[in-house]
């Protein structure tokens, strides 16, 4: 799929213009919930964070942890989950 070029690709959100809209591969929801619970709200911290276009996929991770209360860990194949695993965001994948 086009917007949707690596394996690791789920979701994006795209908030240059109002409303914010997060887009979905419909690979998404194959996945486990815990991935889907995690990839949705990494989104959704892009989104909080618009006021401030250059933020890091981190504070995009960090902002969502302090709203829900749980943290975003990256599983063996670098894709957000909510079960721990690795914290914070591997540095080889985009930052």
């Amino acid at each position: 799929m086009i917007d949707f070029p690596e394996a690791r690709d789920f979701a994006y959100a795209d908030i240059n213009d109002d409303p914010y809209i997060i887009t979905v591969s419909p690979r998404l929801k194959l996945q486990k919930p815990t991935r889907i619970i995690a990839i949705l709200r990494h989104e959704l911290g892009h989104c909080l964070l618009s006021e401030n276009p250059d933020h890091s996929e981190q504070e995009a991770d960090d902002i969502v942890e302090t709203l829900f209360g749980h943290r975003i860990y990256y599983d063996s194949e670098n894709i957000q989950t909510i079960i721990p695993a690795n914290w914070p965001r591997p540095l080889e994948i985009h930052q």
